[in-house]
């Protein structure tokens, strides 16, 4: 006996006609016996089949009908998310959208699925609010996402591999080591650290425009210091070639936060920021090195500053 399955559902099987324990090889194919199931008749093979509430969605998926796909899998992981098949669907309606250049529009859809009782489903969906995040530039929020993942699992240990990519992929090395830290922290495996050089050394294909090389950012984002070393302040300069929301950051040696100089739409041209080795209420800091961060929009770069007393 053959058995070909081509709907997307699970086929159970039950014999309970040829006596003994089932084997799987009485067929061609792959069948689940258990648990089993009850004839009415007594007699002969009986059948069931598990209904799979996004085998729809998945099969236009398969056949590149993106439109369709996502309208019939957000409409099904409305109804369910406890499904085994779940996180999957998730990852294919996301697919869907961002193969038709509308992941953002999704943003709101894929936050409320973080609300549901499956835990596989509140990581698939933080993966791509993250991806979706980091494609946007918003890469702090990008990072809280992935922080939200349980502690010391698996889950966790992906999501933040990712981060550190985003963070190199958006030019920000620093900040991917500091990621990568908090992975060697937490997670301690075998493989961690291949896992780790892999990680940063990948730089992810976001949809164009959105992402630049370094040596485009080097070309669009001149940055400078003067004076350093410097007591008890320096000139941070930089150069935007046109009008551009701005973030100009002190960040300390581990990357932590110590003090937001701007964060505001600029215009285009030469502009000096001063910062006067003050944190962000107002206290001297220690001396040592510190870094201004300038972001814009997929453009980072940073600034090595030391801070003598």
């Amino acid at each position: 006996m053959s058995i070909y399955n081509k709907t997307g559902s699970t086929i159970d099987a039950e014999v309970n006609y040829w006596g003994g324990t089932p084997q799987t090889s009485w067929f061609s194919g792959s069948v689940d016996f258990s648990p089993y199931e009850s004839s009415s008749n007594g007699a002969g093979p009986t059948w069931k089949t598990l209904n799979n509430p996004y085998a729809t969605g998945v099969e236009l998926y398969e056949n590149g009908q993106y439109e369709d796909a996502l309208a019939e899998l957000k409409a099904a992981l409305l109804q369910d998310t406890e499904s085994e098949k779940a996180s999957s669907a998730v990852f294919k309606m996301a697919k869907s959208a961002l193969k038709l250049n509308r992941l953002a529009s999704e943003e709101s859809f894929l936050k409320k699925l973080l609300s549901s009782p499956n835990s596989e489903v509140q990581h698939m969906s933080r993966v791509w609010l993250a991806y979706l995040y980091a494609m946007q530039c918003q890469i702090e929020e990008a990072e809280k996402i992935a922080l939200q993942a349980l502690e010391g699992t698996r889950t966790q240990r992906a999501e933040l591999l990712s981060l550190v990519s985003y963070y190199i992929t958006l030019g920000d090395q620093q900040t991917a080591e500091r990621i990568a830290r908090i992975l060697q922290e937490k997670h301690k495996d075998d493989y961690l650290e291949y896992d780790l050089e892999v990680a940063l050394a990948t730089k992810l294909e976001f949809p164009k425009g959105l992402a630049k090389s370094s040596s485009e950012i080097a070309k669009t984002l001149v940055c400078k210091s003067y004076t350093n070393p410097f007591n008890p302040s320096t000139m941070i300069q930089f150069d935007l070639p046109e009008n551009k929301a701005v973030t100009l950051q002190i960040v300390d040696i581990l990357g932590r936060l110590v003090h937001t100089l701007v964060d505001e739409e600029m215009v285009a041209g030469g502009h000096s920021i001063q910062w006067n080795g003050k944190n962000s209420t107002g206290n001297d800091v220690s001396a040592g090195a510190y870094f201004a961060r300038i972001k814009t929009c997929n453009e980072i770069n940073t600034i090595k500053l030391l801070l003598v007393r």
